[in-house]
């Protein structure tokens, strides 16, 4: 029985719908490049596309649908099945699908039937590069190609078509997006951002901007709004505008931002009776921190905390997250299971006393001292050694609970509060035992107040001997003599070696010893030792020597050469003149034979010994063949000579084993 021709027509209001009629049907068959060859041709007399308007004749590529209105007359009997109406954007040789739905005149009739009369029909029809054909859609003139379709297995026919021109549009995009910051605190204030838009075409109505925050699989809205580009809300007029808005990341719905890398996405959407279509995205690749404040840096003027005296300290707080009250600092000294408080105050940082700023990523810079005591709360007592400052940032308002916001340590060094040698530098390390001085500069830091009638006395240690070696009153610049001021004095004094009576006990004899210098004060009525700092000296004597002789190896095979260094000095302000040379000798018994020699070569002129030290390196052997008697294998002394015109100074000998060659 044929369907009755019915004057109401069908009005589909989108994509979403149209598929939904064609769900309960078999669907119509999708468009094809060059589906023009396959429609048999001919037609139906009978069907004509009497009208097709647009909604608008612009249409965006990849942009939202427009709404096709067809109307569809059918003089003849009605046509069934797989009836549908196609539409198909054509450009050049690029062809792109624009629409496909199965004819369906009314609510109640079946789907891919075209009844005798007319049938209206309202579709959507879009113009997109993803859809099936082929070729690609720029901007610019185009037609929109409808078409009645009857489609049997085996073949397509058409019954009827009809084309309208149309003028194809880019999408809107988001030519630039620039964030004040890439680092986003979680939790914690928003950041700004600048999007440009660019619109080529007509005004959108229903316009935002939406924010994301990506990160591995969570997905977080940051922040989203309506674009106000000086129309009405939620336009998008043609041309540039200029969009100024925040990115907040936050964990309040859903999934868990961690601090690490993620991503920030803006997407531009137009919202149109319940579909969202995208038209853009930009990302930008961003850092989320946690919003918590942390002390990002403590420096110590000095890691050397003397107990009871303050030390200046500068440390740098960092805030991501909203401003926070009630902010103090409290520090304290760990020494094992010793732990007492260091001093402690209220932050300000330019927002009001004890009020902790957002910085971002910027800091709070502060300044206050740190105390080694064992005045202060806590147990135990502070002893000279390694120890811990340990700062601690805390929240403590006014009757709550006192919270610790983070911490920062630095490994210090507790030190006498008493002034102490630093260092002692002599001008020589060679102290003639029995002549003259040697000069010495000492390094001494006072950590507390100003003292008068402070020494310095100097004495050299050799094995159970121990000889006073000098005292001077100490000199520090800018003070009076005996005065040791705050801080840091560099005082002079002379080392002086010998074996006077009434200076001390032993004799001290040629060879390595130690300096010992002594830091005193004198009080009226006690002397107290403050500080003792120890050198190693080589005492020597008061003419022309040898102090030293270090052999390669103490073991000689005969008729083989054995690399020597010798350390000479010479005491006396002058070089010696005319042929200075060192000569060795190797002994066996009374066997003695010469083992090599040379002129010095360690000052300006050849064969000249300059003041102070002279190092030789040369070699020795031990031979047969330049002296008296046969050396053979076993113990053996090689002895160096220094001669000075043929005169011998000193000697030096060393214990050597010969061995076989």
């Amino acid at each position: 029985m044929l369907l009755q021709r019915r004057p109401r027509f069908l009005i589909i209001a989108g994509a979403v719908a149209a598929t939904g009629a064609c769900n309960d049907q078999r669907a119509p068959t999708a468009l094809r490049p060059g589906v023009d060859a396959m429609f048999a041709t001919g037609g139906n007399a009978k069907v004509k596309v009497k009208a097709l308007q647009l909604s608008t004749n612009t249409l965006r590529i990849d942009g939202p649908a427009v709404t096709a209105t067809v109307s569809v007359g059918n003089s003849g009997t009605a046509i069934e099945p797989g009836v549908s109406i196609r539409a198909e954007i054509v450009q050049g040789t690029a062809t792109r699908q624009a629409a496909n739905v199965l004819t369906q005149c009314q609510p109640s009739d079946p789907a891919g039937v075209l009844p005798n009369g007319s049938c209206d029909m309202t579709i959507p029809a879009t113009a997109s590069n993803t859809a099936t054909g082929s070729g690609t859609l720029v901007p610019g003139a185009a037609t929109l190609v409808v078409r009645v379709l009857q489609t049997v297995p085996g073949s397509v026919t058409e019954l009827a078509s009809k084309t309208v021109d149309v003028n194809l549009v880019a999408t809107p995009t988001i030519t630039t997006l620039n964030l004040a910051s890439t680092t986003l605190p979680i939790d914690g204030p928003s950041v700004n951002y600048t999007a440009t838009l660019q619109n080529p075409a007509n005004s959108l109505q229903g316009v935002l901007l939406q924010g994301v925050l990506v990160q591995g699989a969570v997905s977080k809205g940051a922040g989203g709004l309506s674009v106000s580009c000086g129309a009405a809300i939620g336009v998008l007029p043609p041309g540039t505008c200029t969009i100024n808005f925040t990115a907040t990341a936050s964990n309040s719905v859903g999934g868990t931002l961690v601090p690490g890398p993620a991503q920030f996405q803006l997407n531009l959407i137009q919202s149109n009776g319940g579909t969202n279509t995208t038209f853009d995205t930009k990302i930008v690749q961003v850092t989320l921190v946690s919003s918590a404040p942390k002390i990002t840096s403590l420096v110590l003027a000095s890691t050397d905390l003397p107990i009871g005296i303050s030390v200046d300290y500068t440390v740098q707080l960092q805030n991501p997250g909203l401003p926070l009250s009630d902010i103090l600092l409290q520090g304290e000294i760990n020494q094992g299971a010793v732990t007492h408080g260091a001093g402690g105050f209220s932050i300000n940082c330019g927002s009001g006393l004890g009020v902790l700023p957002t910085t971002g990523t910027g800091t709070c810079s502060l300044q206050f001292t740190a105390i080694a005591s064992n005045t202060a709360g806590g147990g135990g007592t502070l002893v000279p050694g390694p120890a811990n400052f340990v700062l601690r940032m805390y929240r403590a308002p006014v009757g709550g609970p006192l919270t610790e916001l983070d911490s920062k340590t630095v490994a210090v060094t507790l030190v006498s509060p008493n002034p102490r040698i630093v260092s002692v530098t002599p001008a020589s390390s060679f102290i003639v035992l029995g002549a003259g001085f040697t000069t010495y500069t000492a390094a001494i830091q006072n950590p507390g107040p100003a003292l008068t009638n402070v020494t310095t006395q100097g004495w050299i240690r050799q094995g159970s001997a121990r000889r006073a070696a000098g005292g001077t009153q100490i000199l520090c610049a800018g003070v009076p003599p005996n005065n040791l001021p705050t801080g840091a004095c560099a005082a002079h004094g002379d080392i002086v070696g010998g074996n006077e009576p009434n200076a001390g006990t032993g004799t001290l004899v040629l060879g390595p010893a130690t300096y010992e210098l002594e830091l005193k004060h004198f009080d009226g009525t006690t002397e107290t030792i403050f500080d003792t700092k120890s050198i190693p000296i080589t005492l020597v004597a008061t003419t022309p020597s040898i102090v030293s002789v270090v052999l390669t190896s103490t073991t000689l095979p005969i008729g083989v050469s054995t690399q020597y260094t010798a350390t000479l000095f010479n005491p006396s302000g002058a070089a010696l003149s005319s042929v200075v040379l060192i000569q060795g000798e190797m002994a066996q018994g009374t066997t003695v034979h010469a083992a090599g020699g040379t002129v010095l070569t360690c000052g300006p002129v050849q064969a000249e010994m300059p003041p102070g030290v002279c190092v030789m390196t040369f070699t020795a052997i031990a031979q047969n063949d330049a002296g008296a008697g046969t050396l053979v294998a076993g113990p053996a002394q090689f002895t160096l000579k220094l001669y000075h015109n043929g005169t011998v100074l000193d000697s030096y000998t060393t214990a050597v084993t010969l061995t076989s060659p």
